[in-house]
């Protein structure tokens, strides 16, 4: 590591980083010989309350005690499981104000780009920020696993709130995301132990092929959801086809009380020759909350009339004929983008007005 830090001792004091690195390993730093047991795992970190989203205060009079400007470029970051590359950081704190205007990296598959802003006002931050992802594979390398053409993902997330505790800023948020994802395979047995029983019993309810094949061929992957005062709705869905199923979702997630109403659809492809008797669970839902899901099948297709409809507000309803359209399509994830494009955009602008009121705040102060 190469470059300069200067730090001057005022009454406030002024730091200055400027540093270059080819090769930062810190895999041997970070790893430990103590067992995940010993940790504190997140069901234990919320029993207080039965909340999954700490009720933990933003250290917003941080924010004044420095000022600091800092540019960091790195060739090379090996972490535990991942290695980085061309890491650039270009950050600067200022009278409270935190502005990151360059965080950018390339994984192992894909690059990330994300700029945020970060402000005090009182005992209360304001921020936002966007983040970008470019054919982006998640999961950590492992040289000894058979390769596989996993699917690569596009992502955005732009984001806009304020409060003075992490489950405040949850509750406030406004912004939008998209997901994409190509083509690729998909090894089922990393898949189903991947996030815990919860999702392997999940994914093998609405997938029932996962526990039958060694592989699932998927063809596409698209998702979109508004997040609204801290209601992130699903919409207009998401859509996943594999070479046998169009599996569509929808449904809400209220970061305030954590109430989930998730709904999964699943239809089998034209011309692949699936019987009836292979869709034991074609209509699942997920109830509950962040810290205590649950899971149900409804085979009857109830959840459009009854409660789902209500939890969501009306939204099941409105959609079902697009979501029958949808499932039957032989492209829905075409469909489902050219469906969301103009929600995207109105969103986009929203969100743009949200963040320039942010910042005329800040640039007052």
């Amino acid at each position: 590591m190469r470059g300069s830090i200067q730090v001057g001792f005022a009454e406030k004091m002024e730091i200055q980083v400027n540093l270059v690195s080819d090769l930062l390993d810190l895999a041997s730093v970070l790893s430990s010989d103590d067992s995940p047991s010993a940790a504190e795992s997140p069901a234990e970190s919320m029993k207080s309350d039965g909340r999954l989203i700490p009720q933990i205060v933003v250290p917003v009079d941080q924010l004044h005690k420095i000022n600091l400007e800092g540019q960091v470029k790195l060739g090379e970051l090996r972490l535990v499981y991942n290695t980085l590359k061309n890491i650039e950081i270009d950050a600067r704190l200022q009278d409270g104000n935190l502005t990151v205007t360059q965080l950018q990296a390339t994984a192992r598959e894909g690059q990330f780009n994300a700029q945020f802003l970060a402000a005090a006002d009182g005992d209360r931050i304001v921020t936002n920020g966007k983040l970008q992802g470019k054919d982006v594979v998640f999961g950590k390398e492992d040289t000894k696993v058979e390769k596989i053409s996993v699917p690569r993902q596009d992502f955005q997330l732009e984001f806009v709130t304020s409060g003075a505790t992490i489950r405040e800023l949850a509750a406030n948020l406004n912004g939008y995301a998209g997901l994409r994802g190509g083509a690729g395979r998909l090894q089922n047995s990393v898949a189903l132990g991947l996030y815990g029983n919860f999702f392997a019993e999940l994914i093998s309810t609405v997938n029932p092929f996962v526990t039958r094949k060694p592989y699932t061929n998927i063809s596409c992957f698209v998702a979109y959801a508004d997040i609204v005062d801290g209601v992130a709705t699903i919409n207009p869905g998401g859509v996943m086809q594999t070479e046998m199923l169009n599996i569509f979702s929808r449904g809400q997630i209220d970061l305030k009380t954590e109430r989930i109403d998730l709904r999964f659809d699943t239809a089998a492809r034209s011309g692949i020759g699936i019987s009836l008797s292979d869709f034991v669970n074609p209509f699942v839902g997920i109830t509950g909350t962040l810290s205590n899901p649950s899971l149900g099948v409804d085979p009857g297709n109830a959840m459009f009339e009854g409660g789902f409809a209500y939890a969501t507000g009306g939204l099941s309803i409105i959609f079902k004929g697009l979501f029958n359209r949808w499932l039957t399509s032989d492209d829905p994830c075409a469909r489902l983008e050219e469906k969301a494009l103009k929600n995207l955009q109105k969103r986009q602008a929203e969100i743009g007005k949200e963040v320039a009121e942010q910042q005329q705040l800040v640039t007052d102060k």
